[in-house]
């Protein structure tokens, strides 16, 4: 099964968008996100270039072009710069607020690879990614022609090799998880919802599966309190 980008990009989120709004189920009931050729839209910045191709693969995700907007500063090791490349949005109009993205990612280039949540727009949205060559990870956000990097260190990443990433999303606390071990934690209330999006800089070899978004719901949180009570309880109790 594969998609390979064949509309401007202003046509493919308008189809994406209407297969949302038609009742397409945003997930499964285990937050899996849905990999039917609706669900996904390519959405390349404006002068990037090759093309991207995105498709999909036996469950998997791919993106196989170096796409990638050129110019001096993004080539410098500066995990504060914006790189402009080449995003798959997920049903676009979708809302996701508070609760856990989780999915893998591999990559066989070292260029930067990650994906965006709360995503409204290609200029409103959150980005988590990383860069092997120029060793860093970074958490930004985008609104408008404003980009900030809200977090970042040195780590970058080994091509050839799963990272399990979760990013939990509660009003405007966000924590990015990195297999188990918790990278980042700020607080920004720019954007309160949105959709996902996976995000490509120049890396031409980008794999991501197992792609889930997993609610925060009332339920949750009284779960949370009563498990908070019975342990004070069970403290007195002692």
């Amino acid at each position: 099964m594969s998609m390979k980008k064949t509309f401007p990009c202003q046509c493919a989120l308008a189809l994406c968008f209407l297969a949302f709004a038609s009742g397409v189920c945003a997930a499964d009931s285990e937050g899996r996100l849905r990999l039917g050729l609706r669900d996904w839209a390519s959405v390349d910045a404006p002068a990037a270039s090759p093309p991207s191709l995105w498709y999909i693969s036996e469950g998997i995700v791919k993106q196989t072009e170096n796409t990638i907007v050129n110019n001096k500063k993004a080539l410098k090791p500066d995990p504060t710069v914006e790189r402009e490349g080449t995003m798959f949005v997920y049903q676009a109009g979708a809302s996701f607020a508070d609760g856990e993205l989780s999915f893998d990612v591999y990559a066989t280039d070292d260029d930067g690879i990650g994906a965006a949540f709360r995503w409204n727009a290609p200029d409103k949205y959150y980005l988590w990614y990383m860069d092997g060559q120029r060793r860093y990870r970074t958490l930004a956000a985008k609104e408008g022609f404003t980009y900030e990097a809200l977090e970042s260190n040195r780590r970058g990443f080994e091509t050839r090799r799963w990272y399990a990433v979760k990013i939990v999303m509660e009003g405007p606390r966000i924590e990015v998880h990195v297999d188990g071990e918790r990278e980042f934690a700020t607080l920004d209330a720019r954007h309160k919802q949105g959709t996902v999006a996976l995000f490509c800089w120049g890396n031409s070899g980008a794999m991501f599966r197992d792609i889930r978004f997993v609610a925060k719901t009332a339920a949750s949180d009284d779960d949370a309190e009563k498990k908070g009570g019975d342990a004070a309880g069970a403290k007195e109790g002692d």
